[in-house]
């Protein structure tokens, strides 16, 4: 068997025994919304519509390859949870792998052994559980990460063929998640250090190098901005929080060299942020850099270079949905693996100290990695662990209340929702989410209260309006439900849900005509709506036109077998 064989069969085996009992657990989190809830695409117009829309309504990211894959997993095998944590075994093994390839490539010069430290380093490191054991999540991450190694290795190959596969790499990690457009820096940077083989000379002769990913990024760039309106663009943090970057960089040390044993996760500061375990981490990550910087400067600065520069995305420059989450340091650790591969290269050859010393690592850290990745076997783990190691947050406390509301256990959900509102009275999803958890109950008025109290607090929010128009007409006001649907549809167009509910607020205003168009406009934005196809089938029945409403109601059953009233009024139709 050869070096690289083994080395394959190294990394393959600790990935089983590491994370393989990922392959028993279900969705947590945000599998919800991006696997379970997503509707697979019908034609090729909605497959080519993942590229010009964001990863979903209601969160404003641009990833279509992750989101591709989903559905297309999704089709192929339903919403079964076993192929999905299969994928991700297999990203999080391809990772290591690409990083052995860097590692390994002539450029680098780490030789075999050293490559597949690095490599085995950067797999049972704790901060890797967080990227391979949650589905949707991990994969946002091992996906760019994949591609940044990839795009480095087929590079460092020096070929036309290499760099052609590197800007296809670049697009492809680019098109994963937007922490991929660092790595033209990390290239030129390289060719700089005179690192990468055969760099370029000339001022002509870099602007032909670099040309490609110049026209990648603008590409991009163009294909973003048709998906996410520039109102929703990032926005600069860095003025109202100048401590930002720096608090991500220590955040990176400290989950890097001095992890917690549990889930942290995406932590507020005072979750994470703590004196011991700072000093500590701070005393090896200097002993690292120095072992390293001694045993080759040049490679050294190109892999702290990898580490800052993979961060810069989501050091908090920028406005973000939550300041820290260890997984935007997954790059980063293949620069940190790296540069421990460096310290080690000469002296793994010939101490039985460097042995020991990593043999000791690898079991403390591969031992806190399976336990980690034991939290996301199911919601319930996961959402217990984020509330005990982050009491105050608001989205652990919503997550739970949605749990609980898929469950069907709206007394929880409530309590979970009104304890977002004693953490922050503004919090403006609480409001929502409440108001639709004690609609499920009956009690109208108080949902109504909170329904109002959400689009005052965000006007834009197009879900909101169509919930309150949907209060509303539970409590009779048809017309101010008309209004409010009308609202939601002039701020968001495609919302299906308010064109069906709008549908049946017409219906009771003996508008069938307009409730006809709207449920056409709903079926025509979600094809697979089964309600909609139920309320269009009923409404066509009414209008006589039996074959019409027989083909709705029949597709409706189809995509919701147990959706009742779509039976009743298929055996009324048959019973005429």
């Amino acid at each position: 068997m050869s070096r690289a064989a083994r080395a394959a069969l190294a990394i393959a085996a600790l990935t089983l025994l590491l994370y393989g009992r990922a392959l028993g657990y279900g969705f947590v989190y945000d599998d919800w919304l991006h696997v379970v809830d997503e509707p697979v695409p019908e034609q090729i117009s909605q497959v080519a519509r993942i590229f010009i829309e964001p990863m979903s309504p209601l969160v404003p990211y641009y990833r279509p390859i992750p989101r591709l894959l989903n559905v297309a997993q999704k089709w192929l095998h339903g919403a079964a949870p076993l192929p999905f944590h299969a994928l991700n075994l297999a990203l999080g093994f391809a990772c290591a792998w690409a990083l052995r390839s860097v590692l390994a490539s002539p450029a680098l010069g780490f030789g075999a052994r050293a490559a597949t430290l690095g490599a085995l380093i950067f797999l049972v490191h704790p901060l890797a559980s967080e990227c391979i054991a949650p589905i949707t999540s991990g994969r946002e991450t091992l996906l760019p990460t994949l591609f940044t190694l990839l795009a480095i290795a087929a590079y460092f190959r020096a070929t036309p063929r290499g760099r052609a596969a590197a800007v296809a790499c670049f697009a492809l990690g680019l098109l994963s998640k937007e922490q991929a457009i660092v790595l033209p820096a990390l290239l030129v940077l390289a060719d700089g250090l005179r690192i990468a083989p055969d760099p370029p000379r000339g001022a002509r002769a870099w602007l032909a190098r670099y040309a490609p990913h110049v026209a990648v990024v603008v590409a991009y760039a163009a294909l973003r901005a048709l998906a996410i309106p520039a109102d929703e663009g990032p926005k600069l943090a860095l003025l109202s929080h100048p401590a930002g970057p720096l608090l991500s960089l220590l955040y990176d040390v400290q989950t890097t060299f001095a992890p917690f044993f549990a889930v942290v996760y995406e932590p507020a500061l005072a979750a994470w942020w703590s004196w011991p375990r700072l000093a500590f981490a701070a005393v090896f990550a200097s002993a690292l850099l120095w072992l390293a910087f001694r045993a080759d400067r040049r490679r050294a600065l190109w892999l702290l270079a990898l580490i800052a520069l993979s961060l810069a995305p989501t050091a908090n420059v920028l406005a973000q949905e939550t300041a820290f989450a260890e997984r935007w340091g997954f790059v980063a650790l293949a620069g940190w693996a790296g540069l421990a591969a460096l310290a080690l290269r000469d002296r793994f050859e010939r101490s039985r100290i460097a042995w020991a010393a990593v043999v000791a690592a690898g079991l403390a850290f591969g031992g806190v990695s399976a336990v980690r990745a034991g939290a996301y076997r199911d919601e319930g783990s996961f959402l217990a662990q984020w509330r005990a190691s982050s009491p105050t947050s608001r989205q652990a406390w919503i997550s739970t209340g949605e749990a609980a509301e898929r469950r069907g256990d709206f007394d929880t959900a409530i309590a979970a929702y009104r304890r977002v509102l004693a953490l922050e009275p503004d919090t403006q999803l609480a409001h929502a989410s409440l108001a639709v958890a004690l609609g499920a109950q009956g009690n109208l008025a108080a949902a109504q209260r909170h329904a109002e109290r959400a689009v005052a607090l965000d006007p834009r929010d197009a879900e909101s309006w169509s919930n309150l128009g949907g209060i509303r007409a539970r409590r009779g006001d048809l017309a101010g439900a008309v209004a409010d649907y009308e609202h939601a549809l002039a701020l968001r167009p495609d919302l299906a849900n308010a064109h069906n509910n709008l549908a049946l607020a017409l219906r009771a205003r003996g508008d069938l005509a307009g409730a006809r168009v709207h449920l056409e406009a709903a079926l025509a934005r979600s094809p697979q709506f089964a309600a909609a196809h139920a309320n269009l089938g009923d409404l066509l029945a009414a209008q006589g036109d039996r074959a019409g409403a027989e083909r709705h109601l029949t597709r409706a059953l189809a995509l919701d077998p147990e959706l009742h009233p779509a039976r009743e009024a298929l055996a009324r139709l048959r019973t005429r």
